[in-house]
């Protein structure tokens, strides 16, 4: 199969995780409480789509090394719509569908800021993994991109 369709099945699969997800829990509120997760996007909303390389056997890491960076400082970003961690147990991988209500949002956070959440991120799942503080990511970024809302 050509890489193109793969990429092109790849953003169906995405997409449809993502209009799908909705549907399996109730309604969202319009505030977002501490430790809750879920996509709720404005009119003019964007969802960023990472994918990362997360092996079966460090999932719990993965997750609280997220839970310890990213999540308390997404949550205080201006426009900040939620998100939802998933995990393709074919592939080993971990998707995260972050949501933003303008694309200006999400553009307009410093990239300075991201190095140093990722960083962060990147300290606090080496340690709940034991490896050396030189250590390369553990969970390396294999793509992101972003995905419009159809309406």
């Amino acid at each position: 199969m050509s890489r193109a369709v793969l990429i092109g099945l790849e953003a169906l699969l995405l997409i449809g995780l993502w209009l799908g997800l909705p549907l399996l829990r109730p309604a969202a509120t319009s505030a977002l409480p501490p430790g809750s997760s879920g996509l709720r996007l404005g009119e003019s909303g964007v969802v960023e789509v990472l994918r990362l390389k997360v092996p079966d056997a460090q999932r719990s890491c993965w997750s609280q090394a997220e839970a310890l960076s990213w999540d308390p400082w997404l949550r205080q970003q201006a426009g900040y719509r939620g998100r939802e961690l998933l995990w393709d147990a074919k592939r080993q991988e971990g998707v995260l569908l972050i949501g933003w209500s303008r694309q200006a949002d999400w553009d307009a956070i410093p990239t300075a800021q991201l190095e140093a959440l990722q960083a962060h991120f990147e300290a606090e799942a080496r340690r709940c993994l034991a490896l050396e503080e030189g250590a390369a990511n553990p969970f390396p970024l294999l793509s992101s991109g972003a995905l419009l809302p159809e309406r």
